[in-house]
């Protein structure tokens, strides 16, 4: 499994902290796949900062294939590479590809309580990708 990671994954790029609560910030969180994927592969695309809670999402992918996406929190600290990192689907689940589509149902974001660390926003494909340029982005809003 590898983890393809973005600038904000990387710390190239820093997450937006709103400096007073109830501020919401919304980041653009994109990849551009330069190399295949495989099913197990995560996109380390994001960061939530830590305080953070989110307000709106909204996932848009270039044709990718087959497969279906799954976005949420990942395990493990921010840019870490260790192989046993998992993503959820608190804020997207099976959304198809080509695709943008908005988090509409108020329990996803219930789903992710605020914690004092920064978190990684992930991304995980349910098939392989043939890389040709695709451009998979998250617009996450969020407050603290």
């Amino acid at each position: 499994m590898t983890i393809i990671q973005s600038e904000f994954a990387t710390g190239q790029k820093q997450v937006t902290v709103p400096r007073e609560s109830g501020v919401i910030v919304t980041e653009r969180f994109s990849v551009t796949l330069a190399a295949d994927t495989l099913a197990a592969d995560i996109i380390e695309i994001g960061v939530l900062p830590g305080g953070g809670i989110p307000v709106d999402a909204v996932f848009i992918s270039d044709e990718c294939g087959t497969g279906t996406f799954n976005v949420g929190i990942m395990s493990g600290n921010v840019g870490s590479q260790d192989a046993t990192r998992t993503v959820g689907a608190e804020l997207f689940s099976a959304v198809a590809d080509d695709s943008v589509v908005r988090a509409t149902l108020p329990a996803v974001f219930g789903a992710i309580a605020p914690a004092s660390d920064n978190r990684s926003i992930g991304v995980k494909c349910s098939a392989g990708i043939t890389a040709n340029g695709q451009v998979i982005t998250v617009l996450l809003s969020y407050k603290v």
